[in-house]
């Protein structure tokens, strides 16, 4: 569509069988509608009560835009659907069961008058029916600066150095904001919607001609961790993780693979929001058929050749299992037999 200067930002949320949470999001837009923000809903192809939700809400979102598709056309797909329906300047990709924080949608459109071409916020990880866990903080505390131009190298390197979590690469959608211009200009490679990040693959190609990034050190949303496809309580959490992986693969290779010192900072960051505790409770659930491939992964991304080693041998795995069993026993937390 085309973009219309009237419409500050375009809500766009991308969504399949979600009517279980999808009025909670729309609720928390309704409650802060603006005639300057449309919200888009790209329904792809839900078999659920998702239409009649959406539409619920119709006397309440001003500039509320509502498409199904006949089919499933995957996720990625949709993602880049929800955009291509929109009029805004700018855009922001919410997930449909994600909620918006009282009184950010006032200022999310605020911070649009400093022109920056993306704005990444911090979240509130919340379990699935929102109550709060903890804050997911995007840059450490040990920098002061909001404004990166990332087509610089030295500030890419330097946010990288103070990226904290996976969602610095982009890798949360609600918590990002983007200039649709620079999204429209680099157009859509066939091959990125292969990428577990569809978006965050596009919009790293967003600043290959300049622009700049803006950290605004503030919730956006609450995020239900526990609805995610891979539940990380569950066995699934092993390929999830293996997923984050091979998607930010894919993104290296597309962006930094000829910069040796751009490829290690984003490996750090990934190690950040992967550390070693955490994937020493996930050993004693890797199957044998998996393991290889994790290791492989964890070599890969600079784990150490030592911790790669031992982490693949059936003693780690034993190990862990060993200490689990002996902290039910004693009435302790399981989780702290890997700390």
């Amino acid at each position: 569509m085309t973009v219309t200067n009237s419409l500050h930002l375009s809500i766009c949320i991308p969504t399949y069988n979600r009517a279980a949470f999808i009025g909670a999001t729309l609720e928390s837009i309704a409650r802060q509608a603006r005639q300057d923000v449309e919200v888009v809903v790209s329904d792809n192809a839900s078999t659920d009560d998702t239409a009649e939700i959406v539409e619920s809400f119709r006397d309440r979102i001003p500039n509320l835009v509502y498409s199904r598709s006949e089919t499933n056309v995957g996720f990625a797909a949709n993602f880049m659907r929800a955009v291509d329906l929109s009029r805004g300047a700018y855009a922001w990709l919410l997930g449909s069961d994600d909620v918006l924080c009282d009184g950010m949608l006032q200022r999310a459109v605020g911070e649009l008058s400093s022109g920056d071409v993306l704005y990444i916020y911090d979240r509130t990880e919340t379990d699935v029916e929102l109550n709060p866990r903890q804050v997911d903080t995007v840059l450490d505390e040990r920098t002061s600066q909001r404004q990166f131009v990332l087509g610089d190298r030295a500030e890419l390197l330097r946010y990288f150095e103070h990226s904290r979590s996976i969602a610095s690469l982009f890798s949360f959608i609600s918590s990002v904001v983007f200039r649709r211009a620079e999204w429209d200009g680099v157009g859509l490679k066939p091959a990125w919607l292969e990428c577990f990040f569809p978006h965050a693959i596009r919009m790293w190609a967003m600043f290959g001609g300049g622009g700049t990034l803006r950290y605004v050190p503030a919730p956006l949303v609450l995020a239900r961790l526990d609805n995610d496809t891979f539940n990380p309580g569950d066995a699934q959490s092993v390929r999830r993780m293996l997923l984050n992986f091979e998607g930010y693969r894919m993104i290296a290779n597309e962006h930094w693979k000829q910069d040796p010192a751009l490829l290690t900072g984003m490996h750090r960051v990934m190690r950040r929001s992967h550390p070693v505790r955490g994937l020493l409770k996930l050993r004693r659930i890797i199957t044998p058929r998996e393991i290889s491939e994790v290791c492989v992964v964890l070599g890969e991304y600079g784990y150490g050749s030592a911790f790669t080693w031992f982490y693949g041998t059936d003693v780690c795995r034993r190990m862990i299992v060993s200490l689990k069993r002996l902290y039910v026993s004693l009435g302790l937390s399981p989780d702290l037999a890997a700390q």
